[in-house]
């Protein structure tokens, strides 16, 4: 496996890893914003970093720094073929932003089913459980938040 940033050239890629793994692909909240990201973000908020077994992308994560925190980024789509390349690519965001700075990085969910193998694969990646806020989108559906807090040294404190 290897690990870059996503090009415009991988957008149909990203799009059928969108269409296929299964947090994404029963729930009609699916991000294809993300796709917009990838094929070039004029704001430049958000990047996505791929993890690649050869030309075949495998996974690819969509992360940002967080507007008004201070040291703070956040993981907003993971998208994977397998366990193994999802976490390779989240490996590789939580190096890319603690490379920006970042201590704490956040990655913000619904509370549904459909989301439970995506907060596993959060956990597997270093991430916990931080937080949940009821109700939040909508009654009966709440927030969850995971959080990886990085050492001083830049490096994630979670194995």
């Amino acid at each position: 496996m290897s690990e870059r940033a996503l090009r415009a050239t991988d957008v149909p890629a990203a799009a059928e890893l969108l269409a296929c793994d299964p947090c994404w692909m029963d729930n009609s909240e699916r991000p294809s914003w993300v796709l917009d990201t990838i094929a070039g973000d004029p704001a430049g908020e958000h990047s996505a970093l791929g993890s690649f077994d050869g030309d075949e992308l495998r996974a690819f994560v969509s992360l940002n720094f967080v507007a008004g925190a201070d040291r703070t980024g956040a993981i907003s789509c993971v998208a994977r073929a397998d366990e193994g390349s999802g976490i390779a690519a989240l490996s590789a965001a939580v190096k890319e932003l603690s490379a920006g700075g970042a201590r704490l990085i956040v990655a913000e969910l619904p509370d549904v089913a459909g989301m439970r193998s995506y907060a596993e694969l959060l956990k597997l990646a270093g991430f916990a459980e931080e937080a949940c806020v009821n109700d939040y989108y909508a009654d009966g559906i709440g927030m969850r938040i995971l959080v990886a807090r990085l050492a001083a040294t830049g490096e994630s404190s979670p194995a």
